[in-house]
């Protein structure tokens, strides 16, 4: 069962997750220290030609604070679930998910299928778990990962562990799944 959850609800979420990281110890508002970091690294996608950077979420609030960065092309507003988006298909030669499956009623794996359409053949998709929700999503995760590459759908290319939040009160890994789009 899904849990609705209120744009305002996630902004509050995530600006509690970093009253503790490193936007509360610089001093700063930490949902400004939240968009400023992700803003700064499109900017370095960007700069190794990356020019075709989205955003999606289902908090208008959220994305309203990133058009204030110019940091996307498009700001969607949407959820990433069972139903179809307004993204065309084949749109994107990555897709890269950073504390979806943290949030409740964010994400589930049940937007994998979603993923597969908006991604080229050819490309990747990464998400991560960091490790304070890994263990609640790792075997749904897996399981799905699974069926969808028995199906052809994408292949495993590795998991990868990544430094996910570096702070004085909070240093995490996060697990990552590196999954390569097959052809249809």
């Amino acid at each position: 069962m899904k849990m609705e959850t209120t744009g305002k609800e996630l902004v509050d979420l995530r600006k509690a997750t970093y009253d503790h990281g490193f936007a509360a110890e610089k001093g700063g508002d930490p949902m400004s220290g939240f968009y400023n970091l992700w803003a700064g690294k499109y900017d370095q996608l960007k700069n190794l030609g990356y020019i075709c950077i989205d955003a999606l979420d289902p908090s208008q609030d959220s994305l309203d604070k990133s058009k204030e960065l110019q940091s996307c092309n498009e700001y969607i507003c949407d959820t990433l679930d069972e139903h179809q988006t307004k993204i065309p298909d084949n749109q994107y030669d990555a897709v890269v998910m950073c504390g979806a499956f943290g949030v409740p009623g964010h994400v589930t794996d049940a937007c994998f299928p979603e993923l597969i359409r908006i991604t080229k053949p050819g490309g990747y998709i990464m998400f991560t778990f960091s490790e304070s929700v890994i263990n609640r999503w790792n075997s749904q995760t897996e399981a799905a990962i699974g069926a969808l590459s028995r199906q052809g759908r994408w292949e495993l290319v590795e998991y990868r562990w990544v430094q996910y939040l570096v702070s004085e009160a909070l240093k995490e890994k996060a697990k990552v799944p590196v999954l390569r789009i097959l052809p249809k």
